[in-house]
């Protein structure tokens, strides 16, 4: 008998199977030990999900699922906030759930383009995990024991100290250590310092890697194993939303399997009703003018549209000349 995967553990943990969505909700309809009537009686709630596309070349790939493989649980948008989207532009968008200005306007120079796609989640004895402290402790105890023994004895140490104080120098010595482990992309530290790197990649890699010997060491290997495993970055406040730089509270977030989006129910409908612009759009004096949305898979891009680099005017969440030319002016 195959030992069971990390993602085979994910699945059981909100699912209550290793098969993913499809098997719950059909052991559901059959009534196979799934809570019966009281599960029956709860309606499906809507998720959502921004996922990065590397190149044109790519979308097929990188819509195939909701994170790449190195993030196991895709931080996705909460049902209580999702629909706020639609009132939003691009970027705002984007911050709503979490990025920062610096962190889009790098990724868009890279030829980053940013898709939204909407799901149905029928809730179970387990459900999607609310990102706060607490759920994210419980759901590292149930994927892997051993990361939750490095981490039990510092996370309240982690849980206050604020975003800044990881990059002052006086805090825990090296500044460039402090910076490199905590807020850079997975690849730029792995370019940088691939032993530390090696530390916090994975849960598995965080499992197998010695106690750090101090506790000031334990404490940043223990956040930067949350920063680059679970991608949960200097700007999470543990309480179940994203936040803004200037502390601005944004959308609702939750934690979920790794999941294919061909498995998931989607809901294209909601997202081409509520987003696409049916046609002229007036507002404060502007005739805005419709084109197609890009669609595919079920998702939809936010920002940059397909057919033109600088605009997003199918989509509400589009961002006007003024805001393409202040963030982003080599686009």
């Amino acid at each position: 008998m195959s030992e069971k995967t990390l993602l085979d553990h994910a699945h059981e943990y909100i699912w209550g199977s290793s098969s993913g969505p499809e098997s719950a909700v059909a052991g559901e309809e059959a009534g196979n030990g799934g809570g019966g009537d009281h599960q029956s009686s709860m309606p499906p709630l809507q998720f959502g999900r921004v996922i990065e596309v590397c190149s044109e070349e790519s979308v097929q790939k990188d819509l195939e699922w909701l994170s790449p493989s190195s993030q196991p649980f895709p931080i996705i948008i909460g049902h209580e906030t999702l629909e706020q989207l639609q009132h939003l532009r691009g970027v705002e968008m984007l911050r709503k759930v979490g990025y920062t200005d610096e962190v889009i306007q790098e990724k868009r120079k890279e030829g980053i383009s940013f898709w939204l796609v909407r799901f149905m989640v029928d809730f179970h004895d387990s459900s999607p995990v609310r990102a706060t402290w607490d759920e994210v402790l419980a759901l590292v105890e149930r994927v892997s024991p051993a990361c939750h023994a490095k981490l039990l004895p510092v996370w309240e140490d982690i849980k206050v100290l604020p975003a800044e104080h990881y990059t002052e120098s006086n805090i825990f010595g090296a500044q460039e250590t402090a910076v490199l482990l905590f807020w850079t992309e997975k690849k730029k530290l792995q370019d940088s310092n691939p032993e530390l790197f090696a530390k916090v990649e994975s849960f598995e890699a965080f499992a197998s890697a010695p106690l750090a010997e101090t506790v000031n060491e334990q404490i940043i290997e223990g956040r930067a194993f949350l920063r680059h495993t679970l991608m949960l970055s200097e700007l999470f406040r543990g309480d179940g939303f994203a936040y803004d730089k200037f502390g601005s509270q944004g959308m609702a977030e939750y934690l979920f399997p790794r999941t294919k989006i061909a498995d998931l129910r989607l809901s294209e409908d909601v997202i081409e009703d509520s987003l696409v612009d049916g046609g002229e759009h007036k507002g404060e004096g502007e005739v805005v003018e419709h084109h197609e949305a890009e669609t595919i898979a079920g998702c939809i891009q936010i920002y940059p549209p397909k057919n033109d680099r600088g605009f997003l005017t199918a989509v509400q969440g589009g961002c006007d000349a003024s805001c393409v030319t202040n963030l982003f002016p080599t686009i």
